[in-house]
């Protein structure tokens, strides 16, 4: 108890996890404001499955379309037979997504912070539907630049979206769940990956077009979309509203020190009075001084 005294604040650092024990929001900061983190209330609300179920599906549009052009390798090579340097072109697919993602997810993760993980979701889950959408349009109208251009788009919300979908999952996942989180999310994720393969070239060789393929990545990125926009906002709880503030107690009013009295000054020694016979002769010598002064005067 005495250590626990002494670090009244342990929460906001790294700490023992019997600190966390029984904990209420708002929580008072060393500052003096009162203010709440709200992730310790979501990753007690049985609504953090629904929004990891929600996010792990959004990730399967990303990873399906990503591998789109190597699964339908051969019916791309023989839908752009006539298109010389087509394996330049192949390449070039994967390479002007992964070239900007090297610095990318920095600057992803800049928006994430300034914008919300909410607003970044869905910004970067368009942007990789608006790619994936001129990838196919293109493909249908024969337009390998297009393509590259589609890709080019893709790539902006990528990897970005990676880093978004992070970021909200640790806002619903707390202490031992969270890396189990992380997991799911992964798995689902990888299974785009592996439907890619199998579903992809079905499609083009069932509905005779490697277009037609394409434009069904578009339609599981327009789903991922809506799971970006579906995430649930649950309504705040009567434990989050600040509680208000201790009054300080009064400080004992003290007695006013009594003014220390000035020192009285020292009367003055009073004067020797003069002797009468030393007065008399003083006036005698006065009234002859006049005399000795002036002779002819006393003549």
């Amino acid at each position: 108890m005495a250590q626990e005294s002494r670090h009244p604040f342990r929460l906001f650092g790294p700490g023992k996890k019997r600190l966390n024990k029984n904990l209420r929001e708002p929580f008072l900061s060393p500052g003096g404001t009162v203010h709440t983190t709200e992730a310790i209330e979501k990753s007690k609300l049985p609504a953090r499955w629904l929004v990891l179920l929600l996010l792990s599906v959004l990730m399967i549009g990303n990873y399906y379309c990503y591998d789109n052009p190597a699964a339908l390798y051969s019916m791309l090579a023989a839908r752009f037979s006539s298109a010389e340097h087509f394996d330049f072109y192949f390449d070039g697919l994967y390479s002007v997504y992964s070239l900007p993602n090297i610095v990318l997810p920095l600057v992803g993760g800049m928006i994430v912070d300034r914008w919300g993980v909410a607003k970044s979701l869905c910004l970067f889950t368009l942007l990789i539907l608006l790619g994936q959408a001129i990838f196919a349009a293109a493909c249908s109208a024969g337009w390998l630049n297009g393509m590259l251009l589609g890709r080019t788009f893709f790539g902006l919300g990528g990897e970005n979206l990676s880093v978004a979908q992070s970021a909200f999952v640790t806002q619903w996942f707390q202490t031992k769940e969270l890396a189990f989180a992380l997991g799911i999310t992964l798995s689902v994720a990888r299974f785009g990956s592996v439907l890619n393969n199998t579903l992809s070239p079905w499609l083009a060789a069932r509905l005779g077009s490697v277009a037609a393929a394409l434009w069904v990545g578009v339609a599981i990125c327009a789903a991922s979309l809506l799971c970006a926009h579906a995430h649930p906002n649950p309504s705040p709880s009567p434990s989050r509203e600040p509680e208000p503030k201790p009054k300080p107690k009064p400080k004992p009013e003290t007695e006013p020190r009594p003014e220390p009295k000035p020192k009285p000054r020292p009367e003055p020694e009073p004067k020797p009075k003069p002797d009468p016979a030393q007065v008399r002769s003083r006036a005698r010598r006065a009234r002859r001084a006049p005399l000795a002064r002036h002779p002819a005067q006393a003549h």
